[in-house]
């Protein structure tokens, strides 16, 4: 976009020169003969109308410009709307594996002290068979301690049902996250009728959580233009959409209905909707 700003600035250039010489040739060509100030004039026409035809391919080459780069911020608007969404899936990966790491670390800890216990009624049981006159004592420990390893080994079901919950979450996240693409698409419900028939417009592939419109495009120009019908709507956590659209007032004939995310931009996807005669 800089080269051809440059190069706008260079043909500029050429013309004002261009526009110089001309003036100069008919100042100095005024003084002589008829034949030559006839010629002169000519050839000043024909570089005036040279010139028109260079301001004019210039103007349709700004018009160019100036859409192209409309189409390059919206395409940059995409494209950080998926980075933020990307930098959010790690930043939730991030969460999950540090869940993950916090429950293994929970669980050996948790084995540790079953470790403990078991070794506590180990010691317990021999105390009870070489002292039986502490035997209701004892008992009462090892009742105590087997209560204790009845905790921990609760608390150790529940530490392995936890790690394969967030196991789960790991899982289905990688494979959402390493998914192809879709390619989103409109489907119309019914798909003709006459002008104020409600058309059901189910949208599928889109960005997730994003906003954006839908709208019947009367004068099949591809944009949102005032006064077409249209409606706001947010794409699901699975990239789809439904929403109702009332047919406005149309001739017969074949007309799209389009979806543009986020509104104001290039439509994404649209279906064809065909307003029969009343």
């Amino acid at each position: 976009m800089d080269d051809y700003n440059t190069g706008t600035i260079k043909v500029k250039k050429v013309l004002i020169f261009v526009a110089i010489v001309v003036t100069i040739l008919g100042l100095t060509l005024w003084g002589g003969t008829s034949i030559g100030r006839s010629q002169a004039t000519t050839d000043a026409q024909a570089l005036t109308e040279n010139l028109s035809q260079t301001q004019d391919q210039l103007s349709q080459m700004t018009s160019v410009s100036t859409k192209l780069q409309t189409k390059l911020t919206a395409a940059q608007d995409d494209y950080s709307l998926l980075q933020t969404q990307f930098a959010a899936l790690q930043d939730q990966n991030a969460n999950l594996q540090s869940q993950l790491t916090a429950a293994q670390q929970a669980l050996s800890a948790l084995q540790s002290q079953l470790a403990a216990a078991q070794q506590n009624l180990a010691t317990l049981q021999s105390q009870m068979a070489n002292a039986q006159q502490s035997n209701a004592a004892l008992q009462t420990q090892l009742a105590n301690a087997q209560q204790n390893v009845a905790s921990l080994q609760t608390q150790l079901t529940t530490a392995q049902q936890n790690i394969g919950s967030l196991q789960d979450q790991l899982s289905a996240w990688y494979t959402w996250s390493h998914s192809a693409p879709s390619i989103p698409s409109l489907t119309l419900n019914p798909a003709s009728g006459p002008a104020g028939t409600t058309a059901s417009v189910s949208g599928s592939g889109f960005i997730a959580s994003s906003s954006g419109v839908v709208f019947f495009d009367v004068n099949r120009n591809g944009v949102l233009d005032t006064g077409e019908a249209s409606q706001i709507v947010t794409v699901s956590a699975s990239g789809n959409f439904t929403v109702t659209l009332v047919i406005p007032a149309a001739s017969a004939g074949v007309y799209p209905v389009m979806a543009a995310f986020p509104a104001g931009s290039t439509a994404q996807a649209s279906v064809n909707f065909t307003v029969t005669a009343h």
